[in-house]
């Protein structure tokens, strides 16, 4: 999919004739109510803005951790989607900090390629179908239908591959969570039967040309602090957009072996 960034964390290149672009996503932004503070004078403008300024320094303290309690993790499994216009892509992954997998779907209208990827013992490997490999990686047509269900090997000296092996890893989907402006503090909600706080803002993370959407994260509300999910909308040359990543299985094993047989992206011709 060429039409530019969905999620930020899934913008990657790594040669391959040219451009290998990737572009994923999370959707509308969620709802809630606006944290009440107490104690403030409604009619006191000086007590409004200190309450204001208090909402607004809690939601990102509350992002702020969230993304820490992240990071300090093992692994993590997710699912992101993004959509603009009839194009389409989703990705689910389970990834650690030196090793992961991904499935990712790619649609446009009725075209729709499949493409699998792995980073284990610091190569990235791609295989797909013909579809997938030129809207996906953007490999011409040719090359695209000759590699069929063959792994592609991109290795350090691909141009590119640190920021494509970084969406292998815990920090590919935590680079998802992008909020901006003014950040509000919303009740408490569950998904699925998960109780979560609710931050809501701006997201650049699914526009181009500096134009943003809104964004809403969702955290855990007991002592993990974990993300749970992140939504935004936005603009792209296709359309509206919107998004999603989901976060689950926090800390699980995540076990990944290199293909045998794989091609060396410089040998792809």
């Amino acid at each position: 999919m060429r039409s530019g960034p969905f999620l930020l964390g899934l913008v990657g290149a790594v040669a391959l004739g040219g451009a290998v672009q990737t572009a994923v996503a999370g959707p509308a932004a969620g709802t809630g109510t606006p944290t009440t503070v107490t104690g403030a004078m409604p009619s006191a403008t000086g007590a409004r803005s200190t309450a204001s300024r208090s909402v607004a320094s809690s939601a990102k303290a509350l992002v702020t951790s969230a993304v820490a309690a992240a990071k300090a993790q093992k692994s993590v499994h997710f699912v992101e989607w993004a959509s603009a216009g009839k194009q389409s892509v989703s990705v689910i992954g389970d990834v650690s900090p030196t090793t992961g997998q991904q499935t990712i779907t790619v649609r446009d209208g009725s075209s729709v390629g499949h493409v699998e990827g792995l980073f284990a013992e610091g190569q990235v490997y791609f295989r797909g179908d013909a579809y997938g490999l030129g809207s996906y990686l953007g490999m011409p047509t040719a090359l695209a239908r000759k590699y069929v269900n063959r792994w592609i090997a991109f290795s350090k000296s691909d141009s590119g591959f640190a920021q494509t092996a970084k969406q292998f890893t815990v920090a590919g989907p935590l680079s998802e969570i992008d909020l901006t402006g003014k950040l509000s503090r919303l009740t408490t909600t569950t998904i699925d039967a998960t109780p979560v706080m609710v931050v809501k803002g701006r997201t650049n993370a699914l526009s181009s040309k500096g134009r943003s959407g809104s964004g809403t994260l969702y955290v855990t509300s007991d002592g993990t602090r974990l993300p749970v999910r992140f939504t935004g909308t936005g603009r792209e040359t296709a359309g509206s957009s919107t998004g999603r990543v989901d976060f689950s299985r926090w800390g699980e094993p995540v076990n990944v072996k290199p293909p045998a047989g794989a091609i060396p992206a410089s040998k792809v011709a």
